[in-house]
C-alpha cells in the first residue's frame, strides 16, 4: 500500500539500491570483525608530560574517516579498552595513571560499520614528574662598594618553563626563598644588606608549569666571587669585607711572657695584579691586620685556613700573597713573619719568611712559590701565616703587620655533599639519599653503604657515577636499619672524603593507616590514637595518658624504636614524662619534643631537625659579640630548624624555670664566639689538629644527640632515658680517663692517642715539636680528662681545646687544687717548653 502511493522512478531507484546491495561481496561480511584493507595506526609514540599524573598517546591516523579504541594494561597480557566509544584525532591523553607504574599500550583502527584492524604494536610508558634542568652559568658580581650583588645565569631550554626562584641560605643547607613571585629574566639584582656575622649563599632553580621545581645550583656568596673553580684552594682570598673562613689564635693574656695581639679586617690592602698559575688576578677589598700595640709588648699570632682536602697528583702546586709591615712612633723590636704549610701528619714545614724590620709604603708580593715537594700526602692540610712582632720601650709604640691576595694553586679534593637527607619510599624495600648540588666541577657522586653499623665498612652501591643530587637504594629489607655516606668526584677523578653518615629505614608507608602523616578524607589512621565517641579526655586519646597511648606501639611491638625500656626503673637519667614507670606524675609529655601528626622517617646530617622532630616548636637564639655570655635574644619557632632549638626551650636562660638537672646554661656554653667547644651550635676557630675515629674530624658539626640518649646500644634514636648521668650514651665524669675502653670521648676522639699510647705521631695539638712526640701517652699526662679540659664539655669562651685552669669556675673546673694554675697555650702546637704549663704539683 505504501509502494503504490509512491513516485514510479522513486520505485525504480530502490529497486536499483536494492539489488545492488545484493550483490555487493562485502555484504557477507560480520560487523566487528577483522578488516584486512583496515590498518593501525602508524607512527605510534607516548609522551610523558612530566607532571606524574599523565601520559600523552600521539599516532598518525590510517585515514580521516577511521575512529580509534585504546587499550591499556599493567602486564602487557591482559589489555581493557579505556573508553566504550572509538575517539577521532591523532592524540589522547589518559590522566588515569599513577606515578611511578608502567603501563602497556595498544590502539586499534575502527571504521563506521564496526570492522577493527589488526592492534598496533604494544607500547610502554611510565608517568614520571620531569622536573627542568638545573640552571647553568650560575655568576654573582658584586659593585666596587659592596652594596648591591648581581645574578646572571643561561636561559633554560624547557619549552613548558615557568620561571625561576632564588634562594638564601646562612647556614649552606637550609635554604628559603626569597622571591614572592618567579623570576621571568635570566638575571636579578639584591641590595647587600647583610652584616659581616651572617654570611648569606645564594642558589637558583628553575620551575616549569606544573609547579615542579629543579636541583638548586652550587652556592655562591659574595666571598666566592673572583675563585678559580677546581684550583684555588683558599676561600675569601681576597678579604673582601671580613675575615670569614679564616681562623685566628694568639698567646692569651695570662702570661707575662707574651701579650695578646689584635687580628682584624683592614679596610685597605694590596692594589694591584698578582699571579697565580697561569692567571692573573686585579686586587679586591681590603687585608687582615696583625696589630700590638705598648711598650715593651710581645706577641706570636697566625691567621690559617685548614679545609684544604688534597690528593697529590704530580701538578705544581704555586702560592702567590701580598705582605706589608709598619710600626709607629719607634722602630719595632721584631717583625718576623713566616708561612708554614701543616700535612695530614701533623708534620709542618716552613715555606717562607722575613725576619726584617721595616716601616713600608706600599705591598709586597710573593708570586708563583713552588711547594709541590711539600704535598707529598693525601689529606687535609693547613695554609698558615705567622708573625711574631714586638714592641719597643716607649708607651704609644705600634707594630703592624698586614696580609692579602692570597692564591694557592692546588689539586685539591671536591668539596663534601652538603644536606644530606634520607627518606622512606611509600612503597617500601628502598631508600631515597638526597643531598644539596656541589660545586659545577663535580661531575658526579658515590654512594656508600653500611648493613651492619654506622661505624662499619662501607661499600659503594652505585655502578656509575650518579649524575642527580639523589639516588634510590632499591631491593632493600623493609624495617633494617641502614647507613649511608656520600661523596663528590670532579672532572680529574678526584673524590671528596666521605660526608658523614646517615641511617635510615626503609619500610611499607600505608597511606590510609600510617598513624603519624598522610591524613586525607577517607584515613584510617586516626583511629590508631583517638576514639571518636569515648575518647578518655578532651583530645579523645584511647588512653587517658598520651605516653601510654604512645607506649602502645613503641614499645616495639608496632614500632621498631622502642622507647618504653628507656623509660625503665633502671636509668638513672631520664626526662621526667608523665605516665611512664620512672616518671608517673612528671612535668613533660612526648608531644613536649614531638608532633604526632608531623613526624616522619626522614633522617638528616647534624645540626638539622626533620623526622622524629619535624614541625616542632623551639627558641631561636641571637647572641652577642662577647663570648661565654648568654644569648641577647630569644625567640619563639612555630617550627625549629635545628635540633638545639628545642633543647634550648628547657636548656637555657629561656625557662624562667629550668629543669632541676642543669647546673650551666647551655645556650651560654655554644655561644659561636667561644673559643673552643663542639659544633652544636655553630663552628668555632678550631686548630684543625686532632686525632678521630668512626669518620669525625675536628670541625664535624653535631646533634646533641650524640653525646645524650639512651644508653641501650640497638635504641640510639632520642634522649628519652639513659643508665649513665646525664643522659650521656656512654659512661663520662671528672675521673673518666683516656684508657678507659667505654669513655664516651673515645667515640670521637681516637683511642690510641688519647688512651692506649699506641699513636706517637702527634696530630693531637699537645705534643713536642722536636720530639715529635704525643705529650697525651706520657705516663704523667695519663690523668682524667677533666684535669686538663673542661668537664662540661659544650663550650668555653677562654682557652682553646676547652682547656681549664684554676681560673675557671665549677663545674668546669674539677680540681682545682692540684693541677692548671696557668696554661699558655701556643698557637703553633709546640709544647715542648714546659712553662707553658703550671700546676700546683711538682710537674712543670
Amino acid at each position: 500500500m505504501i509502494a503504490r502511493s509512491l513516485p514510479a522512478k522513486l520505485i525504480l531507484l530502490v529497486c536499483l539500491i536494492t539489488a545492488q546491495i545484493v550483490v555487493s561481496p562485502t555484504n557477507f561480511i560480520k560487523a566487528n570483525s577483522t578488516f584486512e584493507n583496515l590498518s593501525p595506526p602508524s607512527n605510534f609514540i607516548i609522551e610523558n608530560l612530566g607532571d606524574g599524573k599523565s601520559l600523552k598517546l600521539s599516532w598518525e591516523p590510517s585515514s580521516p574517516t577511521v575512529r580509534y579504541y585504546i587499550y591499556k594494561s599493567i602486564d602487557n597480557l591482559n589489555f581493557e579498552k579505556i573508553l566504550e566509544l572509538p575517539i577521532q584525532g591523532s592524540s589522547y591523553v589518559d590522566r588515569a595513571v599513577e606515578e611511578g607504574t608502567k603501563y602497556f599500550y595498544r590502539i586499534i583502527s575502527v571504521d563506521f560499520m564496526g570492522n577493527k584492524s589488526e592492534p598496533s604494536v604494544n607500547l610502554e610508558a611510565i608517568a614520571e614528574k620531569q622536573h627542568p634542568a638545573m640552571p647553568t652559568g650560575f655568576e654573582l658580581k658584586l659593585d666596587d662598594d659592596y652594596k648591591t650583588l648581581y645574578f646572571q645565569w643561561n636561559k633554560n631550554e624547557e619549552e613548558n618553563l615557568a620561571g625561576y626562584n632564588l634562594y638564601v641560605s646562612y647556614d649552606e643547607v637550609n635554604y628559603r626563598k626569597l622571591n614572592e613571585q618567579l623570576v621571568q629574566e635570566e638575571s636579578i639584582s639584591l641590595e647587600n644588606t647583610e652584616s659581616d656575622s651572617n654570611l648569606p649563599h645564594y642558589r637558583i632553580s628553575a620551575v616549569n608549569e606544573f609547579d615542579l621545581e629543579s636541583p638548586l645550583t652550587y652556592a655562591l656568596s659574595y666571598l666566592t666571587i673572583g675563585e678559580k673553580i677546581g684550583n684555588n684552594a683558599i676561600k675569601n682570598h681576597q678579604f673582601i669585607k671580613d675575615l670569614k673562613y679564616w681562623g685566628y689564635s694568639s698567646y692569651q693574656t695570662i702570661s707575662n711572657n707574651w701579650d695578646e695581639s689584635t687580628v682584624k679586617f683592614d679596610f685597605e690592602g694590596y692594589n694591584g695584579l698578582i699571579n697565580n698559575g697561569d692567571q692573573s688576578f686585579d686586587s679586591k677589598g681590603g687585608s687582615v691586620k696583625v696589630e700590638l700595640k705598648g711598650s715593651n709588648k710581645r706577641a706570636r699570632t697566625g691567621i690559617y685556613q685548614r679545609k684544604l682536602n688534597v690528593i697529590p697528583n704530580g701538578d705544581p702546586v704555586l702560592l702567590s700573597f701580598a705582605w706589608k709591615k709598619n710600626y709607629k712612633n719607634v722602630n719595632a723590636r721584631r717583625q718576623q713573619i713566616w708561612v708554614d704549610i701543616v700535612r695530614p701528619d701533623s708534620s709542618w714545614v716552613r715555606i717562607w719568611q722575613d725576619t726584617t724590620t721595616r716601616d713600608m709604603e706600599t705591598y709586597e708580593i710573593v708570586e708563583n712559590l713552588d711547594i709541590t715537594r711539600h704535598f707529598n700526602q693525601s689529606g687535609t692540610y693547613e695554609l698558615r701565616f705567622m708573625a711574631w712582632i714586638e714592641t719597643n720601650v716607649q708607651a704609644n709604640a705600634e707594630v703592624q703587620v698586614n696580609f692579602d691576595e692570597v692564591y694557592l694553586d692546588l689539586p685539591r679534593a671536591p668539596e663534601v655533599p652538603l644536606g644530606l637527607t634520607v627518606e622512606p619510599t611509600s612503597k617500601g624495600e628502598a631508600l631515597k639519599i638526597s643531598w644539596l648540588v656541589s660545586r659545577p666541577d663535580v661531575l658526579g657522586y658515590n654512594i656508600y653503604r653500611s648493613e651492619r653499623e654506622e661505624y662499619g665498612v662501607y661499600r659503594k652501591i652505585n655502578h656509575e657515577l650518579v649524575t642527580t643530587n639523589f639516588y634510590h637504594d632499591e631491593n632493600l629489607q623493609n624495617n633494617q636499619l641502614y647507613f649511608y655516606r656520600v661523596t663528590a668526584v670532579d672532572y680529574r677523578g678526584l673524590e671528596s672524603i666521605q660526608t658523614r653518615h646517615i641511617r635510615g629505614v626503609p619500610n611499607f608507608i600505608d597511606e590510609l593507616n600510617h598513624p603519624h602523616h598522610s591524613y586525607s578524607e577517607n584515613t584510617n589512621a586516626c583511629s590508631s590514637c583517638h576514639i571518636s565517641h569515648q575518647g578518655s579526655n578532651e583530645r579523645l586519646l584511647t588512653n587517658a595518658s598520651e605516653a601510654q597511648v604512645c607506649l602502645t606501639c613503641h614499645n616495639g611491638t608496632g614500632s621498631r624504636y622502642n622507647t618504653m625500656v628507656d623509660f625503665s626503673s633502671g636509668n638513672v637519667a631520664f626526662h621526667p614524662v608523665k605516665g611512664t614507670e620512672v616518671s608517673p606524675d612528671g612535668e613533660m609529655s612526648c608531644s613536649s619534643c614531638h608532633n604526632p601528626h608531623a613526624g616522619n622517617g626522614m633522617r638528616t646530617t647534624p645540626r638539622y631537625a626533620v623526622g622524629s622532630l619535624e614541625a616542632v616548636p623551639g627558641v631561636k637564639v641571637e647572641y652577642g659579640v662577647e663570648p661565654f655570655t648568654q644569648p641577647v635574644t630569644y625567640a619563639l619557632r612555630s617550627s625549629i630548624d635545628y635540633e638545639y632549638q628545642l633543647c634550648f626551650v628547657c636548656h637555657s636562660s629561656y625557662n624562667e624555670k629550668p629543669v632541676d638537672t642543669v647546673s650551666t646554661n647551655t645556650a651560654k656554653e655554644f655561644h659561636p664566639e667561644n673559643l673552643s667547644g663542639h659544633h652544636n651550635v655553630s663552628e668555632y676557630q678550631t686548630s684543625g689538629f686532632g686525632s678521630y675515629i668512626n669518620g669525625w674530624t675536628a670541625d664535624s658539626p653535631m646533634f646533641c644527640t650524640d653525646c645524650h640518649g639512651s644508653s641501650s646500644i640497638n635504641n640510639h634514636e632520642g634522649v628519652h632515658g639513659s643508665q649513665n648521668l646525664k643522659l650521656l650514651k656512654q659512661p663520662f665524669n671528672e675521673r673518666t680517663k683516656g684508657m678507659d675502653s667505654n669513655n664516651l670521648c673515645l667515640t670521637c676522639h681516637d683511642p690510641r692517642s688519647y688512651g692506649t699510647g699506641g699513636n706517637n705521631q702527634g696530630k693531637t695539638r699537645f705534643w713536642g715539636r722536636n720530639k715529635n712526640i704525643n705529650l697525651h701517652n706520657i705516663n704523667k699526662h695519663r690523668v682524667a680528662c677533666a684535669q686538663c679540659h673542661s668537664a662540661v664539655p659544650h663550650g668555653i669562651g677562654r682557652l682553646p681545646a676547652l682547656l681549664v685552669t684554676t681560673e675557671d669556675p665549677a663545674p668546669y673546673q674539677k680540681y682545682r687544687t692540684s693541677t692548671n694554675t696557668r696554661i699558655l697555650y701556643p698557637p703553633d702546637g709546640d709544647w715542648s717548653d714546659k712553662k707553658t704549663c703550671g700546676t700546683n704539683g711538682n710537674c712543670h
